[in-house]
């Protein structure tokens, strides 16, 4: 039997080979879109003769018991499963069990409680509130400007290196170093040295992302799309990653991102003398702008699946739904859904978005999610 030969001289098997290829590759894609994500309410967490000040973030225990972190009482709110506040612990201040800018909460361990203060603070609490701990970050490593805590004895770090570099690091409680760096980025304070007035981009500045539930924790940065998953103890069991390159900048991007700039200048314009400053403020930052995109917004990772959010396509559109990116904590990538809106952070099965009362406070759904494979 003989092969037959295209018009232009190239063998026929060659071209049904890339035909077939490129079918399987719409196939995966289309497969990709079928992943269709339900939510269905369960919950609503709320204060019923208070409102809160503002919900930086939360978590949920072993138990369904849900933590809330409320950054502008300085408090962090207990409720069960159902909803109903068991109590409230924490207040303003630097002593031990005060919290002082506090902007990150984690369970770990036996469900204990690991509140995040700026600056370089970790308090530690148990599950009833009792505090039990206190760290001063710089006390245990002055390159240490970040901490997450992922088991009893373990953090997770990003520490200032003498290259201009940050890295995020395993160590113990005492700071010792377990293994090699999981991730290094540029320091972008370094990057924006000798700039008139401050100002980072997220969209175009690298940076690490944290998520953590359970015994496992997912990091990454933000310009690269792969993401370790972690156990407690700070061991590599798995990596996620997906053969996605950094989108260019559009102009219209461009343009959005110094209105915004701008916009946060507005009041050092108004003082006498300061316009010129800013206008040289502003050429400065845009001049600084790489040119690409990161490829990573966010992390949620939940008991059985990982949640990747991707850069927008067109970040001056703040009103899109975002693509999002499912994986099996313990198995392969799933697909992809779209989200109208961000979780706070998640469960065993469920996420927990704010919402805003019709009197002007907040409360948190507690929304159950399911994957589908089907066409949505």
């Amino acid at each position: 039997m003989s092969i037959q030969s295209s018009r232009h001289g190239k063998p026929l098997f060659v071209f049904l080979i890339v035909l077939g290829i490129t079918l399987f590759n719409m196939k995966l894609l289309s497969k990709e879109h079928r992943v269709k994500l339900t939510l269905k309410k369960t919950a609503e967490f709320k204060l019923k003769d208070d409102v809160f000040g503002r919900l930086r973030d939360g978590a949920e225990n072993s138990k369904g018991e849900v933590f809330l972190l409320d950054s502008k009482r300085y408090r962090v709110f207990r409720f069960s499963r159902e909803g109903e506040l068991i109590d409230s612990f924490g207040q303003k201040g630097e002593g031990p069990g005060d919290l002082k800018n506090p902007f990150s909460l984690m369970v770990f361990g036996d469900d204990d409680i690991a509140v995040e203060c700026f600056p370089y603070r970790l308090s530690l609490f148990k599950p009833e509130g009792a505090f039990y701990r206190l760290f001063n970050l710089n006390a245990v490593d002055n390159r240490i400007s970040r901490a997450h805590t992922i088991g009893p004895n373990r953090w997770c770090v990003v520490r200032k290196e003498d290259n201009h570099k940050l890295s995020m690091v395993v160590c113990d409680f005492t700071g010792e170093i377990q293994g090699n760096s999981l991730s290094t980025i540029p320091d972008p304070t370094f990057q924006n040295s000798g700039v008139i007035l401050n100002y980072r981009e997220e969209a175009t500045t690298p940076a690490f992302l944290f998520s953590h539930y359970g015994d496992f924790s997912a990091c990454a940065r933000n310009d690269v799309y792969s993401i370790s998953i972690l156990d407690e103890k700070g061991q590599l069991v798995r990596t996620f990653a997906l053969p996605i390159n950094q989108q260019k900048l559009k102009q219209k991007e461009i343009e959005y991102i110094e209105l915004r700039v701008r916009k946060s200048m507005d009041r050092i314009s108004r003082r006498p003398g300061m316009k010129k400053v800013v206008d040289n403020a502003v050429k400065q930052i845009l001049d600084r702008l790489p040119s690409e995109k990161v490829t990573i917004s966010s992390l949620v990772l939940s008991k059985t699946h990982l949640f990747v959010q991707r850069i927008a396509d067109d970040i001056s559109q703040s009103d899109a739904s975002m693509s999002v990116d499912v994986f099996e904590l313990m198995g392969s990538y799933l697909g992809r859904v779209r989200m109208m809106e961000w979780p706070l952070f998640s469960g065993e099965d469920a996420f927990y978005f704010i919402e805003e009362d019709n009197e002007g406070g907040t409360h948190v759904n507690k929304m159950l999610y399911e994957i589908l494979n089907g066409k949505g």
